[in-house]
């Protein structure tokens, strides 16, 4: 036997009252601790944001990336995310006028269903899909190797 386990005390036995009254109590300590956390959590989100002044590169292996792009233009040097063997999700609004490609290696499904589809450059070959959209060079990259691909 450890000296910890020599040192550690049996729990006492009390009536079922007894042990409900000092569940109730911890819980209240629980529920407390959440809303501390959820709190903490919420400071946390709200914390301002500090401007990418570089290209950023963010590579999801095994994983799926999610992309969401706001507004009508990608404010920033660039951005390249890739996943492999991952699905990519990139969700572009009307009207969005930066640079944007989308490419997907593999057989993989390929699904272009934000308005800006319609009007991308689509450049589709026997394991390469691609689509282009915007104006000027693409600022931001989005690919996958055998992951489907979904923008919306």
């Amino acid at each position: 036997m450890s000296d910890v386990q020599s040192q550690r005390q049996a729990p006492r036995v009390v009536s079922r009252e007894a042990w409900r009254a000092a569940r109730i109590a911890l819980l209240e300590k629980e529920k407390e601790l959440t809303a501390m956390k959820d709190a903490l959590a919420a400071q946390r989100r709200s914390l301002p944001w500090v401007r990418v002044e570089k290209d950023y590169v963010f590579d999801g292996p095994h994983g799926p990336v999610t992309l969401s792009l706001d507004g009508t233009t990608w404010d920033g040097p660039g951005l390249e995310a890739r996943a492999q063997n991952g699905p990519v999700s990139v969700s572009i609004p009307s009207g969005y006028q930066s640079g944007v490609v989308v490419e997907s290696e593999g057989h993989s499904p390929f699904q272009c269903q934000a308005s800006v589809c319609s009007e991308g450059r689509k450049t589709w070959e026997e394991d390469v899909k691609r689509i282009e959209f915007g104006n000027g060079p693409a600022v931001v990259r989005v690919s996958t190797v055998n992951g489907p691909v979904s923008v919306d």
